[in-house]
């Protein structure tokens, strides 16, 4: 009967592994195989330790924003 009954959002997984190319405190961009993914780095995102750009690196991100990194994979 055209009524509206359920919203839903939809969460965005994304991820890389490559090489960290860009790190600010406002986001970090890895390069992989399939491109560039960069994500915002918000205060739910996790502490990057004593990372650099340079560094091979695993991250996955929920709707833009980091939710893991690590180094080496």
């Amino acid at each position: 009967n055209n009524v509206l009954t359920t919203i839903a959002r939809t969460d965005v997984f994304t991820g890389a592994l490559g090489m960290l190319t860009a790190l600010s405190e406002l986001s970090l961009t890895v390069h992989s195989d399939g491109g560039d993914v960069t994500c915002k780095r918000t205060a739910d995102s996790p502490t990057l330790g004593d990372l650099h750009v340079g560094d091979k690196v695993k991250m996955y991100c929920k709707n833009g924003v980091p939710t893991q990194i690590a180094r080496g994979v």
